[in-house]
């Protein structure tokens, strides 16, 4: 799965609604609850501003010496990726795709 696939997943994972998300070639953006004027913002699972609120509202441990990432629900994946930020990305996206959030 390709970088930009992680992020448009993740984003619908989420909540944000299918039509609030755009793919372009520099990257995925998302529409931030502005009426009006540019609200797309730059939505990208590698860069703290965004990995780290969706850890915190997840309540989830990443273990940086393994690189795994999980979420504190019973019976909840853990995922193993070379990046922590993208382990805890797609644990994020097969917890909701196994219907646990």
């Amino acid at each position: 799965m390709t970088n930009t696939e992680i992020d448009r997943k993740l984003a619908l994972a989420i909540g944000y609604a299918p039509e609030d998300i755009t793919t372009t070639r520099f990257g995925t953006y998302v529409r931030r609850g502005v009426t009006g004027g540019h609200g797309y913002y730059i939505f990208c699972h590698d860069a703290p501003d965004v990995i780290l609120p969706i850890m915190e509202r997840y309540e989830m441990i990443v273990n940086f010496y393994t690189k795994a990432a999980w979420m504190q629900i019973k019976r909840a994946p853990v995922i193993f990726e070379n990046n922590p930020r993208t382990a805890a990305a797609l644990a994020v996206i097969k917890a909701k795709e196994m219907g646990l959030i």
